[in-house]
């Protein structure tokens, strides 16, 4: 049997009358071996059985040499590690990385593996930090495509809640979304025209339109060339000291008043001049 003359007929499977050092006793074969080719698709496990080798289809762990089925082929090993597969095409059997934008076992919730054995958030889901994402851009609190400039003064987003037209790609704001609030009364809002991706240029608002220059002792305020400009109340004739704050006089209020003023104590002095001549007549002095 087997080339040598063996004890007995030695007819059981994965055993042989050859083996090194039994030479003539039919012993099993070596896990891994199959010198007679007996075994289809595999070899012997050492203890008189066939087993399947490393990437052959398998239903359970019981018929790998392994002892692993794992995605449905024989592994080398459990396999258990996030994003990665023993039936990888070109690797079967080898527990490998799956690659990149895939999940071919749903194990990434909301994603994707990265390539590098990590669970990586989709484009358009919601995102904290650009690491979270497969894209590796998080703009306007989403996975975006790319950058999509992240300024604020622009009119490109990755999220309708910021005024894009889509979630997860950059695209042009809706037209008359704010990009620039107004710096000052008499500096412009400026909004997004909808196709630009960018802010128009800071600009002043008309000459004339009306503004507040919080100033108390001016009035009339009006826009002129980017600044709020108001007249002196004071030199147009406004109110007394006092009036909403302001510390002028209308011209020639003070005099108007003292004269008043000297013009009473005159009259009163003319009243008790002429009741104390009355009071004379009367008692014949």
């Amino acid at each position: 049997v087997d080339g040598v003359c063996c004890e007995n007929a030695c007819g059981e499977t994965c055993t042989a009358c050859n083996v090194a050092e039994s030479e003539g006793t039919c012993t099993l074969i070596a896990k891994g071996l199959d010198p007679g080719d007996e075994c289809a698709l595999g070899a012997c496990d050492g203890a008189g059985n066939c087993k399947l080798e490393q990437g052959q289809l398998c239903a359970s762990a019981e018929a790998c040499l392994s002892g692993s089925c794992v995605d449905g082929v024989c592994c080398e090993s459990a396999c258990g590690e996030t994003c990665k597969a023993c039936n990888v095409a070109g690797s079967e059997g080898t527990c490998t990385l799956i690659a990149k934008d895939l999940d071919p076992g749903d194990e990434c919730a909301s994603g994707a593996c990265d390539g590098a054995g990590n669970c990586k958030l989709e484009q358009g889901k919601a995102c904290a930090s650009a690491e979270a994402c497969l894209s590796s851009f998080c703009a306007d609190g989403v996975c975006c495509e790319s950058a999509c400039a992240g300024g604020e003064e622009d009119c490109q987003a990755c999220s309708q809640a910021k005024g894009g037209s889509e979630i997860g790609i950059c695209s042009p704001i809706v037209k008359g979304f704010e990009c620039r609030a107004a710096a000052g009364s008499c500096d412009a809002t400026e909004s997004c025209d909808g196709a630009s991706t960018v802010c128009p240029p800071d600009g002043a608002r008309a000459k004339g339109d009306t503004c507040d220059d919080g100033d108390a002792c001016t009035g009339s305020d009006a826009c002129l060339e980017g600044s709020c400009v108001g007249q002196d109340i004071c030199s147009q004739g406004g109110a007394d000291e006092g009036s909403s704050g302001c510390s002028c006089r209308v011209a020639g209020a003070s005099e108007r008043g003292a004269r008043a003023g000297w013009l009473g104590l005159l009259g009163l002095g003319l009243f008790g001049l002429r009741r104390r001549k009355g009071s004379r007549a009367r008692s014949g002095l």
